[in-house]
Protein backbone atom coordinates (compact mmCIF):
# COMPACT_ATOMS: atom_id res chain seq x y z
CA UNK A 1 0.00 0.00 0.00
CA UNK A 2 0.99 3.37 -0.75
CA UNK A 3 0.57 7.22 0.41
CA UNK A 4 1.66 10.47 -1.32
CA UNK A 5 0.71 13.78 -0.26
CA UNK A 6 0.80 15.83 -3.95
CA UNK A 7 1.03 19.26 -2.57
CA UNK A 8 -2.01 20.87 -4.30
CA UNK A 9 -1.94 19.22 -7.41
CA UNK A 10 1.69 19.58 -8.24
CA UNK A 11 3.28 15.99 -7.49
CA UNK A 12 4.33 14.22 -10.73
CA UNK A 13 2.29 12.20 -11.85
CA UNK A 14 3.91 10.30 -14.05
CA UNK A 15 6.80 9.26 -11.29
CA UNK A 16 4.22 7.91 -8.80
CA UNK A 17 2.94 6.09 -11.54
CA UNK A 18 6.34 4.69 -12.23
CA UNK A 19 6.37 4.24 -8.55
CA UNK A 20 3.03 2.28 -8.50
CA UNK A 21 4.68 0.29 -11.49
CA UNK A 22 7.73 -0.88 -9.77
CA UNK A 23 6.51 -1.53 -6.48
CA UNK A 24 3.59 -3.19 -7.15
CA UNK A 25 1.49 -0.85 -5.17
CA UNK A 26 -2.37 -2.31 -5.03
CA UNK A 27 -3.31 0.67 -3.06
CA UNK A 28 -2.76 4.24 -3.45
CA UNK A 29 -4.12 6.52 -0.85
CA UNK A 30 -3.44 10.45 -2.10
CA UNK A 31 -4.10 13.80 -0.56
CA UNK A 32 -4.23 17.18 -1.57
CA UNK A 33 -5.67 16.02 -5.05
CA UNK A 34 -6.88 18.35 -7.29
CA UNK A 35 -8.92 18.13 -10.13
CA UNK A 36 -6.48 18.84 -12.95
CA UNK A 37 -4.01 15.74 -10.80
CA UNK A 38 -6.54 13.55 -11.42
CA UNK A 39 -7.38 14.74 -15.09
CA UNK A 40 -3.22 14.46 -15.63
CA UNK A 41 -2.83 10.92 -13.60
CA UNK A 42 -5.81 9.75 -15.31
CA UNK A 43 -3.90 11.21 -18.88
CA UNK A 44 -0.41 9.10 -17.97
CA UNK A 45 -2.82 5.52 -17.05
CA UNK A 46 -3.55 5.76 -13.37
CA UNK A 47 -6.86 4.34 -14.53
CA UNK A 48 -5.42 1.28 -16.69
CA UNK A 49 -3.14 0.63 -13.11
CA UNK A 50 -5.68 1.14 -10.41
CA UNK A 51 -9.00 0.98 -12.11
CA UNK A 52 -11.01 1.13 -8.70
CA UNK A 53 -11.46 4.50 -6.99
CA UNK A 54 -13.41 6.54 -4.59
CA UNK A 55 -12.21 10.07 -4.31
CA UNK A 56 -12.95 14.00 -3.42
CA UNK A 57 -10.93 16.01 -5.71
CA UNK A 58 -10.85 19.58 -4.35
CA UNK A 59 -9.17 22.86 -5.83
CA UNK A 60 -6.91 23.57 -2.92
CA UNK A 61 -5.02 21.01 0.29
CA UNK A 62 -8.85 19.70 0.54
CA UNK A 63 -8.52 16.74 -2.30
CA UNK A 64 -8.63 13.28 -1.25
CA UNK A 65 -8.70 10.01 -3.14
CA UNK A 66 -8.28 6.08 -2.73
CA UNK A 67 -7.32 3.94 -6.17
CA UNK A 68 -7.16 0.03 -6.27
CA UNK A 69 -6.16 -2.38 -7.68
CA UNK A 70 -9.13 -4.67 -6.93
CA UNK A 71 -12.34 -3.76 -6.09
CA UNK A 72 -13.66 -1.16 -3.17
CA UNK A 73 -16.54 -0.78 -2.01
CA UNK A 74 -18.47 1.21 1.02
CA UNK A 75 -16.65 4.04 -0.17
CA UNK A 76 -16.91 7.50 0.69
CA UNK A 77 -15.25 10.81 2.31
CA UNK A 78 -16.08 13.23 5.35
CA UNK A 79 -14.67 16.55 5.93
CA UNK A 80 -12.42 16.93 9.03
CA UNK A 81 -13.06 19.33 12.16
CA UNK A 82 -13.36 22.26 11.21
CA UNK A 83 -13.86 21.99 7.40
CA UNK A 84 -10.39 21.35 6.93
CA UNK A 85 -8.99 18.27 4.49
CA UNK A 86 -11.25 15.54 3.25
CA UNK A 87 -10.59 11.68 4.05
CA UNK A 88 -11.85 9.53 1.57
CA UNK A 89 -12.46 5.77 2.92
CA UNK A 90 -13.34 2.48 1.33
CA UNK A 91 -13.25 -0.63 2.01
CA UNK A 92 -10.96 -4.04 -0.13
CA UNK A 93 -11.85 -7.33 0.40
CA UNK A 94 -8.72 -9.76 -0.36
CA UNK A 95 -9.64 -13.56 -0.40
CA UNK A 96 -13.09 -13.32 1.88
CA UNK A 97 -11.44 -10.69 4.55
CA UNK A 98 -12.58 -7.01 4.24
CA UNK A 99 -10.09 -4.12 4.71
CA UNK A 100 -11.50 -0.75 5.94
CA UNK A 101 -9.16 1.78 4.55
CA UNK A 102 -8.90 5.61 4.76
CA UNK A 103 -6.35 8.49 3.42
CA UNK A 104 -5.67 10.31 6.45
CA UNK A 105 -4.58 14.11 6.16
CA UNK A 106 -5.37 16.01 9.86
CA UNK A 107 -4.62 19.36 10.10
CA UNK A 108 -1.02 21.02 9.75
CA UNK A 109 0.12 22.35 13.27
CA UNK A 110 1.80 25.31 11.41
CA UNK A 111 0.88 27.77 13.73
CA UNK A 112 -0.95 28.53 17.54
CA UNK A 113 -4.08 29.80 15.64
CA UNK A 114 -4.51 26.14 14.19
CA UNK A 115 -2.94 24.02 16.49
CA UNK A 116 -6.77 23.58 18.16
CA UNK A 117 -7.90 22.16 14.73
CA UNK A 118 -4.83 19.69 14.47
CA UNK A 119 -5.57 18.21 17.79
CA UNK A 120 -9.12 18.20 17.28
CA UNK A 121 -8.34 16.14 13.56
CA UNK A 122 -6.00 13.82 15.02
CA UNK A 123 -8.64 12.78 17.98
CA UNK A 124 -11.17 11.93 15.03
CA UNK A 125 -9.18 9.83 13.14
CA UNK A 126 -10.79 6.71 13.06
CA UNK A 127 -9.53 4.32 15.92
CA UNK A 128 -8.19 0.73 15.02
CA UNK A 129 -10.83 -2.21 15.00
CA UNK A 130 -9.62 -5.06 17.11
CA UNK A 131 -12.41 -7.17 17.45
CA UNK A 132 -13.84 -6.34 14.35
CA UNK A 133 -12.45 -5.55 10.82
CA UNK A 134 -8.48 -5.28 9.86
CA UNK A 135 -8.04 -1.29 8.89
CA UNK A 136 -5.37 0.45 8.03
CA UNK A 137 -5.19 4.61 7.90
CA UNK A 138 -2.70 5.65 5.56
CA UNK A 139 -1.31 9.90 4.78
CA UNK A 140 -0.38 12.42 5.86
CA UNK A 141 -1.05 12.89 9.68
CA UNK A 142 1.02 15.83 10.07
CA UNK A 143 2.55 14.53 13.23
CA UNK A 144 5.54 12.76 13.67
CA UNK A 145 5.65 9.90 16.65
CA UNK A 146 6.55 11.89 19.29
CA UNK A 147 3.24 13.58 19.27
CA UNK A 148 1.26 11.89 22.28
CA UNK A 149 -1.77 12.68 19.84
CA UNK A 150 -0.69 10.08 16.72
CA UNK A 151 0.55 7.69 19.48
CA UNK A 152 -3.00 7.75 21.19
CA UNK A 153 -3.99 6.74 17.69
CA UNK A 154 -1.75 3.84 16.93
CA UNK A 155 -2.61 2.83 20.53
CA UNK A 156 -6.30 2.03 19.86
CA UNK A 157 -4.64 -1.37 17.90
CA UNK A 158 -2.73 0.35 15.47
CA UNK A 159 1.40 -0.79 13.86
CA UNK A 160 3.38 2.06 12.54
CA UNK A 161 4.46 0.18 9.43
CA UNK A 162 8.12 1.54 8.92
CA UNK A 163 8.61 1.36 12.73
CA UNK A 164 7.97 -2.18 12.75
CA UNK A 165 10.75 -3.09 9.65
CA UNK A 166 13.33 -0.45 11.56
CA UNK A 167 12.25 2.71 9.39
CA UNK A 168 10.53 4.74 11.93
CA UNK A 169 12.38 7.25 11.30
CA UNK A 170 13.02 7.80 7.61
CA UNK A 171 12.03 11.53 6.60
CA UNK A 172 9.23 12.05 5.05
CA UNK A 173 8.58 15.80 5.03
CA UNK A 174 10.79 18.50 4.04
CA UNK A 175 12.76 20.39 3.30
CA UNK A 176 9.88 23.42 2.45
CA UNK A 177 10.17 26.04 0.77
CA UNK A 178 13.90 25.92 0.49
CA UNK A 179 14.29 26.44 4.47
CA UNK A 180 17.20 24.06 5.91
CA UNK A 181 14.57 21.94 7.91
CA UNK A 182 15.76 18.62 8.15
CA UNK A 183 13.13 16.06 6.54
CA UNK A 184 11.25 14.98 9.46
CA UNK A 185 8.61 11.62 9.07
CA UNK A 186 4.87 12.72 9.19
CA UNK A 187 3.40 10.51 6.59
CA UNK A 188 2.17 7.17 8.12
CA UNK A 189 0.79 3.94 7.09
CA UNK A 190 -0.90 2.33 10.57
CA UNK A 191 -2.14 -0.95 10.09
CA UNK A 192 -4.08 -3.24 12.11
CA UNK A 193 -1.69 -4.96 14.73
CA UNK A 194 -3.17 -8.35 13.34
CA UNK A 195 -1.81 -7.50 10.23
CA UNK A 196 2.39 -8.16 9.00
CA UNK A 197 4.65 -5.57 7.70
CA UNK A 198 7.46 -7.44 5.10
CA UNK A 199 8.44 -3.74 3.93
CA UNK A 200 8.95 -0.22 3.99
CA UNK A 201 10.42 2.66 1.59
CA UNK A 202 9.49 6.34 0.72
CA UNK A 203 10.41 8.25 -2.36
CA UNK A 204 10.82 11.52 -3.48
CA UNK A 205 8.30 12.67 -5.78
CA UNK A 206 8.91 15.93 -8.15
CA UNK A 207 6.28 18.46 -7.48
CA UNK A 208 5.59 17.39 -3.72
CA UNK A 209 7.74 18.32 -0.67
CA UNK A 210 6.38 15.00 0.76
CA UNK A 211 7.89 12.07 0.10
CA UNK A 212 5.88 8.79 -1.56
CA UNK A 213 5.79 5.80 1.00
CA UNK A 214 4.97 2.04 0.41
CA UNK A 215 4.32 -0.86 3.00
CA UNK A 216 4.22 -4.27 1.98
CA UNK A 217 1.63 -5.84 4.38
CA UNK A 218 0.25 -9.35 4.75
CA UNK A 219 -3.40 -10.26 5.67
CA UNK A 220 -3.89 -12.43 8.16
CA UNK A 221 -3.79 -16.02 6.38
CA UNK A 222 -2.40 -14.90 3.24
CA UNK A 223 1.14 -15.15 2.06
Amino acid sequence: MASANLLIGGADPAEILRRVREEQVDVLAVQEMTPEWLAAADAAGLGDVLPQRFVAPASLAEGSAVFSRRPLSDGGSHLMAFGWFQQVHAVITVDGVPVLLESAHPASPYNADVTPAWRSNLRKEPPATPDGPLRVLMGDFNSTLDHGLLRDVIDSGYRDAASVVGKGLVGTWGPYNGDPVPPVTIDHVLADRRIGVRAFAAFTIPGSDHRMIVATLVLPGTH
